[in-house]
């Protein structure tokens, strides 16, 4: 019972951390998107995906399908304990690697989809063996990332890759990779702190994250 609880948290805290690794980014008066870097400088964002047809969202579910919808499409097994209407949780392997599926929904929609690797390692150099495994996959299927980025913020251990792992853990350093397709952002991110590694990998609709941001306001005001 303590796992399922603990898992339960998991699933709910990758709610609001990995789009904090997203660089910003716009649309011109001609309609085309650019990515705004951290350096001031800026590029076209091309989309050699976005005219590919999918017949999936995320596993094998689609955006805006119901909780049921979902719970039938899933072999997994059911994560029972999350005190969370809008959450479903399940445990299964993704590409041989342990960890928790997780569903979102938003007004009983299907809005987001994430997996929370939770592999173990002695030498932590193996998670980001594993980031870049899932990177390949995803880069097989999608194409070249729209953002691919490596961010270093101590550089104490940059010239010694074999301390790379370690300092994922003190939050030395984060990787981070993002692809749009279609109405689909991707997102994955392997970062750390206090010497625990987090490796996530999330799926959502940009339009019906509009809608989740703005009921989690309402929400937040009915707590005064």
């Amino acid at each position: 019972m303590k796992m399922n609880k603990i898992k339960s948290v998991t699933l709910i805290i990758v709610l609001s951390t990995i789009s904090l690794f997203a660089q910003e980014k716009a649309i011109t008066e001609s309609g085309k998107t650019v990515l705004l870097k951290e350096d001031g400088s800026w590029e076209y964002v091309i989309d050699s995906n976005e005219n590919k047809t999918k017949e999936f969202d995320f596993r094998k579910t689609k955006w805006g399908d119901s909780v049921e919808k979902v719970k039938s499409s899933e072999t997994a097994t059911i994560v029972p304990e999350i005190n969370d209407p809008n959450i479903l949780g399940f445990t299964g392997s993704v590409a041989g690697l342990e960890g928790l599926i997780g569903y979102y929904f938003v007004n009983g929609k299907l809005w987001k989809g994430a997996y929370i690797f939770s592999e173990t390692h002695s030498n932590r150099n193996m998670f980001i063996t594993d980031y870049s495994s899932i990177k390949n996959i995803l880069i097989e299927k999608y194409g070249e990332p729209i953002e691919d980025n490596v961010n270093w913020l101590n550089d104490l251990y940059a010239d010694d890759t074999s301390q790379y792992g370690f300092a994922v853990s003190l939050g030395h350093l984060n990787f981070y990779c993002s692809w749009e397709i279609g109405d689909t952002k991707i997102q994955m991110v392997l970062s750390g702190e206090n010497y625990d590694i987090s490796h996530r990998l999330e799926y959502h609709n940009e339009s019906l994250k509009k809608l989740a941001i703005e009921e989690q306001k309402k929400a937040s005001k009915s707590d005064f």
